[in-house]
């Protein structure tokens, strides 16, 4: 089914249009990052509801002067919140200013936001994405009453690939995760794998 969006926020000729990025906060709502919202292609994280079948409209502009995007969300305690950065580890509410610094995490250097956060033991697992190299990820496991988190050794999905690039987690029944991927920005895929392929180091508390 095609999916038609709008917005009634500024635009600026760019050459990406549409929103890009979309990571799932729950069944009727997105966060997604907008090129064309910001001069000169700059993205502008917004967030989509759905108002009827097959129609997103992007009414709520964050942080409106800033270059946003790759903000990974989750829901704690029926409040939304968003990994604002890997490494230092920053979390914030998705409609507040307020950060909290988890940990330094100096092992993920170089790593950025890549997918939503799901529920996983009893945390909230993320998959994140190495910028330098383009392909490489690792599972990060996050436990925000105590902070406390953990992550995987890195990996690939695809042997030969040049950029991977994952956007939405998903669950799935019989203990499998969906993964959203763009590979080589010209190509879509979904991932599932087994839950038990989530190998994580012990956990860190700050």
């Amino acid at each position: 089914m095609p999916v038609t969006n709008e917005t009634t926020l500024q635009r600026y000729p760019t050459y990406w249009y549409g929103p890009e990025d979309i990571r799932f906060i729950d069944n009727e709502t997105i966060l997604a990052t907008y090129p064309e919202l910001g001069p000169g292609g700059n993205p502008r994280i917004v967030v989509g509801n759905c108002e009827e079948q097959g129609k997103l409209r992007f009414t709520q502009l964050l942080d409106g002067q800033q270059v946003e995007k790759n903000w990974m969300p989750f829901t704690y305690m029926n409040t939304t919140f968003v990994v604002y950065s890997v490494s230092p580890l920053r979390v914030r509410p998705l409609r507040a200013s307020e950060m909290i610094t988890i940990n330094p995490l100096p092992d993920l250097a170089g790593y950025h936001g890549s997918t939503n956060g799901i529920p996983f033991r009893q945390g909230f697992l993320f998959l994140i994405h190495k910028y330098d190299t383009k392909t490489e990820h690792r599972w990060l496991y996050m436990q925000l009453h105590d902070h406390s988190v953990a992550y995987s050794e890195p990996f690939t999905f695809f042997e030969h690939s040049y950029i991977e690039f994952p956007c939405s987690l998903v669950e799935l029944p019989d203990r499998m995760l969906a993964v959203s991927l763009g590979v080589n920005d010209c190509m879509a895929y979904i991932a599932v794998v087994e839950q038990g392929v989530v190998e994580l180091c012990e956990l860190v508390r700050t």
